[in-house]
């Protein structure tokens, strides 16, 4: 059937490879038995080939094996005896090494990625040196702005740490996405730590082009300003170091922040207007005319362009994936295969990852492929003509009809995927679409380039174009203002699961293989007579898979609804937030709480309530938060609420009432009256709560706690946190916040009756000045959970704490080893579950 993609023999092989990479990701260590298998598989093959019969299983696996074992070096690597690895978490170090890449400039600093050489010590007996090897991501602090480039080499001194990230269902992987740059070591220094021994003055190529590239970004920021100035650099030379967050939500706002970021769809536009550039300059030529030739002379003078741009714009993984994939269709063109344009894109496809087998986990790669899969989907189906068979009186009504189907292909191609990784849908994408990728990719993007190409020639033609390029993207720039603004422009999603997107892939698939019968019918037209549509038998496969398609979706939809309103636990979730604290709180048939969001110092370095806290509750299908509570406003437990309050629906906000003279409370404030949030205060503010068949108590502070302030000085904010208890049945939960030794004191003695718990989170973070014994033996917990970082600067929680604990007899979890920590009660019964089944261990 026409529709039977998998007729075409390299589509099973990239998918059977792409499954052999996941596997190898998802369950690395076992290379030899991969190794081993691949021989089998190879013997099998040649055995199915010498005896003449044809072997399913013997490929299957080989390629499934072949895929495993490729990603074995990022996944499982098998590290050498002087790699910096075995020297991280341990002391101060002095590091040598050579920046590997172009530094990434941010308005707080500096990040490299170094080369590590050397490594020194300085002890009592003396400096101890060593040869090492592997590459470090290092962190410049704000400060004096260092003159570094690619290539320099420099000496660092500060704490060397191995890569971890936040372990949450459904999170960011910040230890995968280093891995697969082959960094696993990082390190934070200030500015005067860093010291440059030698300048790079070796002329390579890739100095030639950066000086290039440096040349350029001067003659554009000579001849544009503002937005439109770093939004020419990022089309041009791929520089985005410019482009604010404010910026950047914009335009993912409106649906276009994909023209940010140099991929498939730039190289694209360039090599299509570059091809048909030379194919009309060389029809006039009648040697290659006759020949049919002009075509094949204009896609191999295509490749001159189109790997120049790719080069300039720094060849970043996106960008040399798209030019691995313009060239297979530009080599298939020229191989008179383009016909065939789904084989091609796998060809593609096996290229990209047998080169580089991590591209399969980037969301560039999934974007570009999905869209461009859907697009050939759609446009290789015969579409009906019409009843007449009569020309259309504007044929360019045709073409834009074609865009504008193109459009709407791309953007239901990648709309799963942009969920699961932005969690934002643009309302008015297509429309954005079809006048900003025009105007960028055929007017903006060819004369930016057309200045870099001339500027060794005339600086002032060069400036000519930049400001052209300049003046069209401000005025695209003013549009995209107003409709980012206005209030329907986008959507906040919650995160679809893997089986929803291959369910939605499925049906879309199938929608838009009976399209064209489906249109043929409703114009009155005898589909089964036209050319090249589908046949009855191939429709009644079609609706089958849809159908099976259709129930699972419905299966799906019942699931969810029962886990987020029908269920009849109660379910706490500790959220692995590094240094802070974070829970979210399910009660029976709904209703969410959340105490505590986590947070850093600074929300523009690293926001937690957009990164970390809000995507936990995107995977758990959960838009409204009934209830966000403020223990105290200490950044670590503050500032990750800022971004929940703003972008979900939030009912009340629970506190104390005590302010903080800080740029994050003001902010949370502000939010939390522009939102019309309920904010009862202390005194108003009731102790006790029913949700559901759940309790839910506010044991501390006194609500005279202000006014003791002044006569008890150890009254400061951590002591001043609200402490609440949640419970249902024979189980209970407790969030004492910061309280120290003093308040612990004073609990016990007010609330003595009302403290025993199941579960106790520890008290700040499981610090040396919380937990004393009294506390302990009042609270009288089955399980501890600690909220803290892995490696972090306060170290928590602290040795003599951890040994309280086990003296004790406790179970214990730590969302630096742990991950994120869920629990389930019904009331009767509790099940913990960790991201990472890890104990921590007596010390």
């Amino acid at each position: 059937m026409p529709a039977n993609i998998f007729a075409r023999p390299i589509i099973p092989i990239l998918l059977i490879y792409m499954g052999g990479i996941v596997l190898g990701e998802r369950f690395p260590g076992y290379g030899g038995w991969a190794i081993g298998t691949i021989v089998f598989a190879i013997a099998a093959v040649g055995w199915g080939l010498r005896q003449r019969r044809a072997t399913f299983a013997g490929p299957v696996i080989l390629f499934l094996a072949l895929g495993y074992l490729s990603i074995q070096p990022w996944a499982a690597p098998d590290f050498p005896s002087h790699h910096v690895i075995h020297h991280a978490d341990s002391q101060k170090w002095i590091v040598i090494g050579i920046i590997a890449e172009e530094p990434v400039v941010r308005p707080k600093g500096q990040k490299l990625i170094v080369e590590a050489s050397g490594l020194e010590t300085v002890l009592k007996t003396g400096n101890r040196q060593y040869e090492v090897c592997g590459r470090i991501r290092i962190t410049v602090g704000e400060g004096e702005e260092l003159d570094l480039n690619r290539g320099d080499r420099i000496r660092v001194s500060g704490r060397l740490k191995r890569v971890y990230g936040f372990h949450n269902p459904g999170g960011f992987n910040y230890e995968r996405y280093l891995a697969f740059q082959k960094i696993w070591c990082r390190m934070w220094v200030s500015p005067k730590r860093v010291v440059i021994l030698d300048h790079s003055v070796s002329p390579t190529l890739s100095g030639r082009v950066e000086k290039i590239r440096q040349t350029v970004a001067r003659l554009v920021d000579q001849s544009v300003s503002g937005e439109s100035r770093e939004v020419l650099k990022a089309l041009v030379i791929g520089d985005r170091s410019g482009i604010s967050p404010s910026l950047r939500e914009m335009f993912n706002r409106t649906g276009i922040g994909h023209l940010l970021a140099i991929s498939g769809l730039h190289i694209g536009i360039v090599a299509s207007v570059a091809f048909f550039l030379f194919k009309w300059l060389l029809s006039y030529s009648r040697f290659l005319l006759h020949r049919a030739w002009a075509g094949k002379f204009a896609a191999i003078f295509t490749f001159i362009p189109v790997i120049i741009y790719g080069v300039m714009a720094g060849m970043s993984p996106s960008t040399q994936r798209a030019l691995v994939m313009v060239a297979v269709f530009l080599l298939a063109y020229l191989a008179g295969k383009i016909q065939d344009a789904f084989n091609t894109l796998a060809v593609a496809g096996v290229v990209i990852l047998a080169v580089y087998p991590p591209a399969i986990f980037s969301i560039s790669f999934q974007l570009s492929f999905a869209a461009v899969a859907l697009i050939i989907l759609g446009i290789s189906r015969p579409w009906p003509e019409s009843r007449s068979g009569v020309v259309p009186r504007f044929p360019i009504m045709k073409k834009i009809g074609s865009l504008m189907a193109g459009t709407v292909l791309a953007i239901l191609g990648t709309l799963p995927l942009v969920m699961q990784s932005f969690n934002e849908v643009s309302l008015i994408g297509i429309g954005t679409n079809l006048l900003a990728v025009p105007l960028v990719g055929f007017v903006v993007v060819p004369t930016g380039l057309l200045g870099m190409f001339i500027h060794p020639v005339s600086t002032f033609l060069a400036t000519t174009c930049f400001n052209v390029a300049g003046y069209i993207l401000e005025m695209t720039l003013v549009g995209t203002h107003f409709l980012a603004d206005l209030p329907f422009a986008s959507l906040k999603t919650i995160t679809p699961s893997m089986i929803e997107v291959i369910i939605y892939y499925v049906l879309v698939s199938m929608g838009v293989m009976l399209a064209p019968a489906f249109l043929a019918y409703l114009k009155g037209l005898n589909w089964r007579m036209q050319p090249g549509l589908i046949g009855v038998s191939d429709i009644k496969i079609i609706v089958t898979i849809a159908l099976v398609a259709g129930v699972a979706a419905v299966v799906d939809v019942g699931y969810w609804t029962y886990q987020r309103y029908w269920h009849r636990d109660l379910k706490v979730t500790v959220i692995d937030v590094g240094t802070g604290s974070a829970a979210v709180v399910e009660f029976p048939r709904g209703p969410v709480m959340l105490i505590d969001g986590g947070g850093f110092s600074d929300n523009s370095v690293f926001d937690v309530g957009a990164r970390v806290v809000a995507p936990v509750l995107w995977r758990k299908k959960i838009m409204t938060v009934d209830t966000i509570v403020l223990s105290h406003p200490n950044s670590d437990h503050l500032n990750g609420l800022i971004y929940i309050a703003e972008h979900f629906h939030v009912g009340r906000m629970w506190s104390n009432g005590e302010s903080a003279d800080t740029e994050g409370y003001r902010k949370f404030k502000a939010v939390i009256a522009q939102r019309k949030i309920s904010a009862p205060s202390f005194r108003d503010l009731a102790k006790a709560h029913e949700i559901n068949g759940a309790k839910v108590n506010i044991l501390y502070p006194p609500e005279t706690f202000m006014q003791k302030d002044t006569d008890e000085h150890w009254r400061d904010t951590n002591n001043n946190s609200l402490v609440v208890r949640v419970s249902m049945g024979d189980f209970s939960f407790l969030f004492p916040g910061d309280i120290e030794k003093q308040a612990e004191k004073e609990l016990v003695v007010i609330r003595r009756d009302e403290l025993p718990s199941t579960i106790l989170i520890a008290p700040h973070h499981g610090s040396r000045t919380s937990s004393t014994s009294i506390f302990l033996k009042t609270v009288s917990p089955d399980t501890v959970v600690i909220s803290c970082a892995r490696g972090g600067r306060y170290h928590f929680p602290h040795p003599t704490v951890l040994k309280r604990y086990h003296r004790r007899g406790y179970q214990i979890f730590s969302t630096a080893r742990n991950g994120a920590i869920q629990m389930v009660t019904d009331g009767r019964k509790i099940k913990i579950r960790p991201a990472i089944e890890v104990l921590l261990s007596p010390i």
